[in-house]
């Protein structure tokens, strides 16, 4: 659906289609003006109040702006001649350029007129694709095309009849792939067809093998697009991104001939079989081909691209947010017989970390009472150390410190549970700390503390947001920051 914004724009629009249009009745009353263009009606004008989506919002406009470019500009040159411009729009809003365009060009030598003798316009082709029966009938011309386009040779760009014709052919191709109503049919024909291809670069030939994560995408041959699923074009586009296949979008089989155009050229078709209607029909032909294939098949392709993208990364986006859900969802750890008489009520966490990217940097614990709130933080370089069997002297010896360290603390603050995350020597870690807590519980007849280990994903998953997490922990010095962060 339109949003707010481009509901502001299309009330842009049409105040500029009926200020073209009462430019154009002004016009009318001159005496000396004959327009030969196409006269801007009330139902061009209304046909701006039926767009619901920016596709359509986009076809409106470019049909609108490839029959009237002459007049907004005209129109924009009287204001500034006037010093008010009074909403008549800029040449962003509706495409305009200076520059003479090819279709402008074709239009100042009066191909326009040639174009006529096709014998179908753009708007009665767009009707008869809309209905699916030939609603409007070809008119036959009496001359061969050749005859008819002598009559508009020049001595530049359009020095032979080849050439002429070529100038007409695009003309009409231009008008028919900028009717919104042969739009919607061509775009839903396409999006409903359209098959997807993928070949790999030289990159891709040489780095993508069985293992690698691109592998099931390196080779595919007209898949259907709608039989993708869930995040899968995402990774396809993924791959092209990071330059190892190329992915292109086809609405038929390569090397086929197009089934769509084949059912649609009917409806800018003569069926005789006179050399004279065959020879028309086949610039006909070929001019509905042009539309298709160079004008509006590359932009639904990109359209659609654009589409599954999308598509693929709200179905990614949801995944996510339930997966966080269900981390969210866990119940709270509980402690049976919880002592309240505290000072700080409710159970004490007791969380250790130790970074296995970063050999240097030390392991931490960090205390977080029953508010949440952090409450202590404790050292501990040589956590991640063994301190059985063989091994380095210095570092056996300061990973006992650790554990000595580590007994006092647990002592000082008694904590109701000691999380690890579940994730490398997590076992190893689990042991040492299992002694330290017998240890403990033998010794001062402590309460027993459990030891879990600790889903990581969760922390992980808030990493992207550290800026905003360690501006919690100001009082603390960098490398602490880091370690209550990552729990």
């Amino acid at each position: 659906v339109v949003s707010t914004q481009s509901t502001g724009e299309k009330m842009k629009l049409k105040n500029l289609m009926m200020k073209v249009q009462q430019y154009q009745f002004e016009r009318t009353k001159e005496s000396a003006f004959i327009r030969t263009e196409r006269i801007l009606e009330a139902e061009d004008i209304d046909r701006v109040e039926l767009i619901q989506t920016p596709e359509e919002f986009n076809d409106v406009n470019t049909h609108f702006s490839l029959y009237y470019s002459s007049d907004i500009i005209d129109l924009q040159n009287l204001a500034k001649a006037n010093a008010t411009l009074d909403g008549l729009g800029t040449a962003d809003q509706c495409k305009l350029s200076q520059k003479r365009s090819n279709y402008k060009m074709c239009q100042e030598k009066n191909l326009g007129t040639l174009v006529e003798r096709f014998g179908l316009t753009a708007r009665q082709f767009a009707e008869n694709l809309s209905d699916q029966y030939n609603r409007h009938s070809v008119e036959q011309f009496t001359l061969m095309p050749e005859e008819t386009a002598a009559e508009f040779t020049d001595k530049r760009r359009f020095c032979d009849e080849a050439k002429v014709l070529t100038g007409a052919r695009y003309m009409i191709a231009c008008q028919i792939s900028a009717e919104p109503s042969v739009r919607a049919c061509v775009r839903q024909a396409f999006y409903e067809r359209a098959l997807l291809t993928i070949t790999p670069t030289q990159q891709g030939i040489r780095e993508v093998d069985d293992p690698h994560p691109y592998a099931k995408f390196k080779f595919i041959k007209d898949k259907p697009v709608k039989d993708l699923t869930g995040e899968e074009f995402l990774k396809m586009w993924g791959a092209q991104k990071d330059g190892f296949v190329k992915l292109s979008l086809s609405i038929c089989d390569r090397g086929a001939k197009d089934s769509y155009f084949e059912e649609i050229k009917m409806f800018f078709y003569r069926d005789e079989f006179s050399k004279l209607v065959q020879t028309w029909n086949e610039q006909r032909t070929e001019a509905l081909g042009l539309a298709l294939n160079k004008m509006l098949y590359p932009m639904f392709e990109q359209e659609l691209i654009q589409k599954l993208k999308e598509e693929a990364t709200n179905h990614y986006l949801s995944k996510c947010k339930m997966k966080l859900r269900r981390w969210l969802q866990m119940a709270p750890y509980t402690v049976e017989n919880l002592d309240e008489s505290s000072q700080v009520p409710g159970i004490r966490v007791l969380g250790l970390y130790v970074d296995l990217n970063e050999k240097d940097k030390p392991g931490y614990g960090v205390l977080i009472n029953g508010e949440g709130e952090v409450e202590e933080v404790i050292t501990l370089p040589y956590f991640r150390y063994s301190h059985r069997g063989p091994s380095n002297r210095e570092f056996a010896k300061g990973k006992l410190a650790d554990i000595e360290k580590l007994k006092d603390f647990i002592l000082e603050h008694k904590p109701h549970v000691i999380g690890l995350p579940c994730e490398g020597r997590s076992l190893q870690y689990q042991r040492d700390l299992q002694e330290v807590v017998t240890a403990l519980e033998q010794q001062h007849q402590i309460d027993p503390i459990a030891i879990e280990l600790v889903d990581p994903s969760v922390a992980k998953t808030v990493q992207g947001n550290q800026q905003n997490l360690r501006q919690s922990f100001l009082a603390y010095k960098p490398e602490t920051k880091d370690g209550t962060v990552d729990m």
